[in-house]
């Protein structure tokens, strides 16, 4: 019952972000972040450290940017929707 609740909340929280464009940091972090663009050779191990990127120094947040592009390109709910799952398990498993 309490998954379900933090799941409902999730969903409940993030059901107006879904569509929503880019934006900040997500320009340099991923539209302009060449390393994401393919799963092999693993480029996302090595993400940018030029312009104060979010994925500078994080290669796991990098992975799940590469999975997302290959999933579906820049489709930015593909991306919303990676993280509103993350989320949720990140609060059901705490």
């Amino acid at each position: 019952m309490a998954a379900l609740l933090i799941l409902g909340a999730v969903l409940l929280a993030w059901s107006n972000s879904l569509s929503g464009p880019f934006v900040f940091d997500d320009l340099p972090s991923i539209a302009g972040n060449a390393s994401i663009h393919r799963l092999l050779p693993p480029d996302w191990l090595q993400p940018p450290a030029t312009a104060g990127e979010t994925v500078s120094g994080r290669p796991v947040l990098n992975l799940t940017f590469a999975l997302d592009y290959a999933a579906a390109g820049l489709d930015v709910r593909c991306y919303h929707w990676a993280n509103l799952w993350i989320h949720a398990a990140a609060g059901i498993l705490l």
